[in-house]
């Protein structure tokens, strides 16, 4: 009787993980509930190196002070659209949905062993027969 009842009890542990896995990740790749913050990176470093090779332009006359002036502004200006294409922001968020799917990937194992467990408890429960 106490493996018959701790058989549901794992059993129902399990299917309880699993339940809850799957409501909260719908709930955040929906974008209902926000996803836990695990990376974070600020903007404020990518506005002090875009600001850093933003500086005023310098006129000389040879051609190695032209280049040096066109290099940095290419710089600046492909590090604008980069930072337009792919802000900050959408790469945290890729990264934490990612983080957050493993963690429900391994959730799901660890519920479906119990669950597992539980069920084989069950089983191994014969009936007595009179």
């Amino acid at each position: 009787m106490t493996k018959q009842i701790i058989g549901y009890v794992l059993l129902g542990l399990g299917v309880a993980g699993i339940l809850w896995g799957i409501i909260t990740s719908y709930l955040i790749f929906t974008g209902k509930n926000p996803a836990p913050v695990i990376f974070s990176a600020t903007a404020t470093s990518q506005q002090a190196q875009t600001a850093s090779t933003s500086q005023p332009v310098k006129t000389g006359k040879t051609g190695n002070d032209i280049e040096a002036v066109m290099q940095e502004q290419m710089q600046s200006v492909v590090g604008e659209q980069i930072n337009k294409m792919l802000p900050t922001d959408f790469i945290n968020r890729v990264l934490n949905l990612t983080v957050w799917a493993i963690f429900m990937g391994i959730l799901f194992l660890g519920a479906g062993k119990l669950a597992g467990a539980g069920i084989g408890l069950l089983r191994s429960e014969k009936p007595v027969k009179n």
